[in-house]
C-alpha cells in the first residue's frame, strides 16, 4: 500500500494509505480513522483543551452578565419602591396640610416615608410585576 496525503493541498496528521481494489474502493489505516485535520478547518487534538477552555470562558461571562442583569432589575425594583413610598407620603401630606381634624392629624402621624413602606396592593402589583418582567428579560437575554 502507497501513503498518499490528501491532493487539496491540506495537510494531514496522518498519511493516508491508499489500497486500489478492482472497484477502485479507498480504505483508510484504522489508526488515521478520526484524526482531525489541521488544516481543513476542523479542530486538532491539542485545540480542543483551548476550545473547552473557551467555552468555559463564555459561559462564565455569561453568567457574569446575566447576575449583572438581575442585580441591576432588583436594584431598580428597591429604587422604585423607595419613590414610589416618597411620592405617596408626599401625596399624603399635601391632601391633609391644612386640615386640622384629629383625622388628620392622625393620618400625618401614620405617613410612613420610609424606603421600605408598606404600599397600597395596586402600587406593589404593578412594582413586583415590572420586577418580574425584567428578570424574564435577563434570562430570555443570557441563557
Amino acid at each position: 500500500m502507497k501513503s498518499v496525503l490528501i491532493a487539496l493541498g491540506l495537510t494531514a496528521l496522518c498519511s493516508l494509505p491508499l489500497a486500489f481494489a478492482g472497484d477502485c474502493s479507498i480504505s483508510f489505516d484504522q489508526d488515521c480513522l478520526g484524526s482531525p485535520y489541521t488544516d481543513s478547518g476542523r479542530e486538532t487534538a491539542a485545540d480542543q483543551p483551548q476550545q473547552w477552555e473557551r467555552e468555559q470562558a463564555r459561559e462564565a461571562r455569561k453568567a457574569e452578565q446575566m447576575n449583572a442583569c438581575l442585580s441591576t432589575a432588583h436594584g431598580n425594583y428597591e429604587g422604585q419602591w423607595a419613590e414610589t413610598c416618597l411620592s405617596v407620603a408626599e401625596r399624603t401630606r399635601a391632601e391633609i396640610h391644612g386640615c386640622l381634624s384629629d383625622a388628620c392629624k392622625e393620618a400625618e402621624r401614620n405617613i410612613n416615608d420610609n424606603r421600605n413602606c408598606s404600599l397600597l396592593h395596586r402600587h406593589a402589583a404593578l412594582l413586583d410585576r415590572r420586577y418580574e418582567e425584567a428578570k424574564d428579560d435577563c434570562f430570555q437575554l443570557f441563557r
